[in-house]
């Protein structure tokens, strides 16, 4: 690029991290973390507005869920439960398999 030179080159290149840092900064912070930290009301806000966001709506059963039950950290060994030893074995394959 004799051209232009490597200074827009190297303007262009800063495009896509710009992109991806406002992206995430618009991401709303992860419930299940609020949670745990015992925000429980900006953790029923974003739930609220996601839940807005689509058409879909699944009935929920009410049930007794206490505050102790969130804020209980997750062990290594819950990746291997059967609820998860499908999804955690598929994505370790995906990410095994060597790019072309």
């Amino acid at each position: 690029m004799p051209v232009y030179g490597w200074n827009v080159l190297f303007l262009i290149g800063t495009l896509p991290g710009l992109l991806i840092t406002f992206l995430v900064s618009r991401l709303p912070e992860s419930p299940r973390w609020l949670i745990r930290k015992g925000r429980f009301a900006e953790a029923e806000a974003i739930i609220k507005s996601l839940e807005a966001s689509t058409d879909k709506r699944n009935p929920v059963a009410p049930q007794a869920i206490s505050a102790a039950s969130f804020a209980q950290k997750s062990r290594w060994s819950e990746l291997f439960s059967p609820f998860y030893r499908n999804r955690t074995l598929i994505v370790w394959v995906i990410w095994r398999r060597p790019m072309a």
